[in-house]
């Protein structure tokens, strides 16, 4: 069966390109032909840009701060800055590229997609996307023969966020779906609350996959290199610095980060090298060697789990906690969120994590993810 894949834009973002990369070698492996509809990174609107760029003139000559006045790449400097993560996508995925949600069902017919999944990650987050209706297939109007599926799709927020109009709007799209299903717990019960729909409790699809299958995807093998903490940060500050600096004394490990230097808002073009983020292998790499892993991302944590290695989770409330809480409890490791320093244990941090278990749980989700995935499938045929 033809299906296509609608995500979030794939860009420099680890986790949003792996998590796309495992939902489509799910589905190849099932014995479909996929390709994965990667739509153009939002634009900046030019309210934003002015207001902005207001806003740096007076920080920089009436405050004397050193901040550039361009807050945002060009197209040219985006590529710039993905050009070790491009070769993933174009090698690895399948993708067919669409300048515009006005394209999508034209593509769609174009290919010839008899079904159309959604998912995973925060794709029913609003402002994570031009229109957060296109990730509710508000696109395929009359095309009843294509089939609807969300998988492991996230609203990102354990609150609900839509308003009255987009409930309704939304509620009547996503009553159309053939099968739904959510990353997080607390999304079900939002999903049965306003929208009346009974959604799976799925997991996220880098979890479906085994740690040989990226080792083998980043053509690494394990060389007995000296362990280090692996850090990967998303919104660093002093407070995860000092619980960085912290495990690090307690474990007796060296620090190893593998992302971006700096980021542009706070650079410009002229720190546009300290921008440029590392291969998808390195950072693949860095969970493979860990000895430890620090993280305030999910997909960091996710990581951690695959590789099997022990972790401190430090919740990321502005990105969204349902989606730390919501695994963690899943598989039983809710003592390694932490929130600030004063929450860090050294029994905890120098506790091995009972793998055992932890796969004997996350096997038992994988079996319901698949079947869920195969059911969904089989009912489109």
């Amino acid at each position: 069966m033809k299906i296509a894949i609608l995500t979030l834009p794939l860009h420099t973002n680890y986790g949003g390109i792996l998590q796309a990369y495992a939902l489509q070698e799910v589905m190849t492996r099932m014995g479909h032909e996929v390709i994965l509809i990667n739509l153009p990174v939002a634009k900046v609107s030019k309210v934003e840009k002015v207001k902005e760029f207001a806003k740096r003139l007076v920080k920089r000559f009436l405050l004397f701060k050193s901040v550039p006045l361009r807050a945002w790449p060009t197209d040219r400097e985006r590529k710039n800055i993905a050009q070790y993560i491009a070769p993933f996508i174009h090698k690895y995925l399948q993708v067919v590229e669409c300048t515009c949600e006005k394209q999508l069902l034209n593509l769609v017919i174009k290919e010839k997609v008899k079904a159309l999944i959604v998912g995973s990650d925060q794709v029913w987050r609003p402002g994570y996307s031009t229109s957060v209706s296109t990730y509710f297939l508000d696109f395929l109007k009359q095309e009843e023969d294509i089939k609807k599926i969300s998988y492991a799709a996230s609203l990102g927020r354990d609150y609900w966020v839509f308003t009255k109009k987009q409930t309704q709007v939304l509620g009547e799209l996503i009553q159309k779906f053939d099968a739904v299903s959510v990353r997080e717990d607390s999304a079900v019960t939002l999903c049965r609350t306003y929208w009346g729909i009974n959604a799976s409790w799925l997991l996220d699809p880098t979890l479906l996959l085994d740690k040989t299958d990226y080792m083998k995807v980043c053509d690494l093998i394990p060389a007995g290199k000296e362990k280090h903490l692996m850090v990967y940060i998303l919104d660093s500050n002093i407070n995860k610095d000092r619980i960085i600096q912290e495990i690090s004394e307690l474990k007796n490990l060296p620090v190893h980060k593998v992302m971006a230097k700096n980021k542009y808002w706070n650079v410009g073009s002229s720190g546009i090298k300290d921008c440029i983020v590392p291969p998808i292998s390195e950072w693949i790499e860095g969970f493979m060697n860990a000895g430890f892993v620090v993280t305030d991302s999910f997909h960091g944590m996710a990581f951690s789990i695959i590789f099997e290695k022990p972790f401190i989770c430090i919740g990321n409330k502005t990105r969204g906690m349902a989606r730390f809480t919501s695994l963690l409890k899943l598989l039983e490791l809710e003592d390694r969120l932490i929130h600030s320093v004063d929450d860090l244990k050294p029994d905890v941090v120098n506790c091995d994590i009972d793998y055992s278990r932890v796969n004997a749980l996350r096997e038992k989700e994988i079996n319901k993810s698949i079947q869920f995935l195969q059911g969904a499938l089989c009912r489109a045929e």
